[in-house]
């Protein structure tokens, strides 16, 4: 089964390459049911940022959350940490954003 969602999620990137971001969320769930952990974070990412400029912020939220579970510390972790500050915060979630706030000064060695 996961060699399946590997070769559906393989085959989308080929067949919409040019409207590949229509298929974020798809992709998405492909790769994560096929356990490719470094396509998942890509897509994950994208689909995150792209849920959050259509204002589908609870979305982007759980993508974010999700990314940060998988590879906490991976390199791009302060970026979007920021981003889903960003979101929580426009949504009214002031204390999820001063949590990713403070885990973002953690992360890069400022002080508070």
């Amino acid at each position: 089964r996961k060699h399946l969602h590997q070769q559906i999620g393989e085959a989308m990137e080929r067949i919409y390459h040019d409207s590949l971001p229509r298929q974020y969320d798809l992709l998405v769930s492909h790769f994560r049911e096929s356990g490719d952990t470094e396509r998942l974070v890509k897509y994950l990412v994208l689909a995150a940022d792209r849920n959050r400029t259509e204002f589908n912020n609870e979305v982007a939220i759980n993508y974010y959350r999700e990314v940060l579970e998988l590879v906490p510390r991976d390199p791009r972790v302060p970026e979007i940490r920021y981003r889903y500050a960003q979101v929580a915060y426009q949504t009214g979630k002031y204390e999820e954003a001063k949590e990713q706030l403070g885990k973002l000064l953690a992360d890069t060695g400022s002080a508070a």
